[in-house]
């Protein structure tokens, strides 16, 4: 509709500007249509039992604790390896023996943000707590998925580091919690009714 106007009112207007004004005109179209499918989805109830708010806003919770916790607990093992004092050229063996020593401490502050995504995804959502709390891990399976596929690609050391095991059983831990998370949120929002 403008760009009829604009070169109907004879606005000059150069082939850039047309162009760009065509494919803004494309994009609205096809979201809308986007719009129309969900909504039909939604309609059908096929969606109905998932709250799409919910679920982002939890991965997104899981994913960002999980890198704000995961960054301190860098930050203090730096630090405890900065106090000892080393050459430079003992650095890189001291991080790499602090690292694979404290791998379950990283592994449990994950699975710990999962479940604190998982109940925030099933306060926002309230209803399915469990389910939606599930699917709070969204984003970081498929995190997991990318980081796994990549380290088995390019690198054939990860196989010997036991990734191979350790990366599917985070990613079901990571839905576990996300459903613990959920559940608590349920306990609670039932504990509050009683």
């Amino acid at each position: 509709m403008q760009l009829v106007s604009w070169v109907s009112s004879g606005r000059v207007m150069d082939r850039s500007a047309i162009y760009f004004c065509i494919r803004r005109l494309r994009i609205r179209d096809h979201f809308g249509v986007l719009q129309q499918r969900f909504e039909q989805f939604r309609d059908e109830d096929r969606l109905g039992k998932i709250s799409i708010k919910g679920v982002v806003v939890g991965g997104l919770v899981d994913v960002g604790s999980s890198l704000i916790f995961g960054l301190i607990l860098g930050l203090v093992l730096a630090f405890k390896i900065h106090a000892q004092h080393l050459r430079a050229d003992q650095i890189h063996k001291a991080t790499v023996t602090v690292q694979s020593a404290n791998h379950w401490l990283y592994w449990s502050i994950g699975l710990l943000c999962s479940v604190l995504g998982g109940y925030v995804a099933a306060r926002i959502a309230r209803h399915d707590a469990m389910l939606n709390g599930a699917f709070s891990a969204w984003l970081c399976l498929l995190l997991e998925l990318i980081v796994f596929a990549w380290d088995h690609l390019h690198s054939a050391r990860s196989f010997a580091m036991g990734t191979v095991w350790t990366q599917p059983l985070l990613m079901g831990g990571a839905i576990l919690c996300g459903f613990v998370g959920g559940w608590l949120a349920r306990a609670r929002t039932q504990r509050r009714l009683a």
